[in-house]
């Protein structure tokens, strides 16, 4: 069945070929591997068809068959391997969801999950309903942003409706976001307290109610929890060759490092020599298995290179010399050329690559500058930014192009520029993710209007302003030199 009307469908502002979130359709070929991009977000694997062998972190590996789920964190390291061909639907969740949902949500973080060796969780048959009429959208174009809002949130139904609390508190465990507001509070801070009534004066609370909420959520005592938690910085750091032994006994108040190492021999068993020489071993394995690892998806990248190479001849010569599966003698028999003919024939291979990489690279820096320039033209015509009062919009004559670094610059998400959850979560609510977002409400109302907002005000907003000041990114409250980037 085809969809009518294509072209309507394509020029409205709500089609998107790309998603931060919604829907995408993935195909793994046996043996094939692949990576899930999450750093915006965390995902769901929905395995369609197929059986799919789905690593997670450095050491966690389990396979996902057939009609089965399972949730991949957000940045979390992650690697698919397809043991069978498979056929995958991908969920980045939008975290827009509406207040019922949360309140739901935050209610299965206090259930015990079930315990289970993996947390994949089968696709029911409402949910697979649900699953294969996404899929149909998807095949035919419909790539409207509503849809993929609007089957999430009937997959969110599903979920309430056909699945238990225990099993969804297993299967929604790593996903950041999903748990109660006083874990993250936790789990953002611990590394800048040193005891437990420092921790209670963070949370505004007595130390023993804190200790009541603490055992609670985590299920042992405060004390206990951030003695585990300094062990685990502890060998963090002593495992690190660059850093000094007797600066780590200085930041952990150590008195010396003969008591340092006494107390790594107490909790880990070996002194911090030993741990770190260790760790240099495990390292060097690691990296050994990382290189064997991606050797298979370097064979790809160089296959799909050669393809801007005409002469096939040429082509073989291209692929077996970076993949060293023929030596140089080997192939100048195969193809009766002499060494200086072989290396002439695979310089010339590489120029006519580079050629065609320069290309793309341009074609990509200026589609990169429209996708901003839309955003700019788009949040001109939004609803949520059209005042009550006549405003007089000018639309610059001639655009200006906007260099690679400003616009990496300009798409960089808060949370990662060392502002507070707090505020984070506060300029959420009004629709402020990016940094982009950030500077054209800056630049439109200036800084000091960002105290007016609802649950902000004037030492956040000094906060914030000494944050991107550190970062470079405002010269004062009403200068920045990426404002000129940016059209309100």
């Amino acid at each position: 069945m085809r969809l009518f009307y294509l072209s309507e469908h394509r020029s409205c502002f709500n089609y998107q070929l790309r998603y931060e979130s919604g829907f995408s359709r993935y195909e793994l070929t046996a043996h094939e591997e692949g990576r899930i991009d999450n750093d915006g977000c965390f995902c769901i694997l929905f395995v369609l068809k197929g059986e799919v062998q789905v690593g997670l972190g450095r050491e966690h590996t389990i396979s996902v068959h057939a009609n089965r789920m399972v949730l991949i964190p957000q940045r979390e390291e992650n690697r698919l391997t397809g043991i069978t061909p498979a056929e995958c639907l991908l969920l980045f969740w939008n975290k827009e969801i509406t207040v019922c949902d949360k309140m739901y949500f935050d209610s299965i973080s206090h259930e015990k999950p079930i315990a289970t060796n993996d947390h994949t969780l089968p696709i029911r048959k409402p949910l697979l309903h649900a699953l294969r009429q996404v899929l149909f959208y998807l095949e035919t174009g419909l790539l409207c942003r509503h849809m993929h809002i609007l089957k999430q949130q009937e997959i969110i139904l599903i979920l309430r409706g056909f699945y238990a609390k225990n099993e969804l508190a297993g299967f929604f465990a790593g996903a950041s976001g999903m748990g109660s507001k006083f874990e993250d509070l936790i789990l953002n801070n611990y590394r800048k307290v040193k005891t437990v009534k420092e921790f209670a004066s963070l949370c505004c609370v007595s130390e023993r109610s804190f200790n009541r909420k603490f055992q609670h959520y985590f299920n042992q005592s405060p004390y206990q929890w951030m003695q585990e938690r300094k062990a685990e910085l502890i060998h963090e750091k002593i495992c690190n060759p660059d850093i000094a032994f007797r600066e780590i006994a200085r930041e952990f108040g150590f008195s010396s490092s003969a008591h340092l190492t006494c107390y790594c021999k107490k909790q880990f068993g070996t002194t911090p020599t030993s741990a770190t020489s260790k760790n240099n071993r495990n390292t060097m394995k690691y990296l050994m298995e990382k290189k064997n690892h991606c050797m298979h998806s370097f064979e790809r990248l160089v296959r799909k290179m050669s393809m801007q190479i005409k002469d096939p001849r040429e082509q073989d010569i291209f692929c077996s010399l970076l993949t060293r599966k023929d030596g140089m003698q080997e192939l100048a028999e195969k193809y009766g050329l002499s060494a200086k003919e072989l290396a002439s024939m695979y310089e010339r291979s590489v120029e006519e690559i580079m050629d065609d990489w320069d290309a793309m690279a341009q074609e990509r820096q200026e589609l990169q500058a429209i996708r901003v320039r839309y955003r700019n033209c788009r949040s001109l015509l939004s609803k949520r930014n059209i005042d009550r009062t006549p405003v007089r919009v000018v639309v610059p004559f001639k655009e200006r192009g906007i260099p690679v670094e400003y616009l990496k610059m300009l798409s960089t998400p808060l949370a990662v520029l060392e502002i507070t959850p707090r505020i984070l979560r506060r300029l959420r609510e009004y629709n402020i993710y990016l940094l982009e977002d950030l500077l054209r409400f800056v630049k439109k109302n200036g800084f000091n209007a960002l105290a007016k907002l609802h649950g902000i005000g004037m030492k956040s907003c000094e906060d914030l302003y000494s944050a991107l000041k550190r970062k470079g990114i405002m010269e004062s409250k009403d200068n920045c030199h990426l404002f000129q980037y940016i059209w309100v």
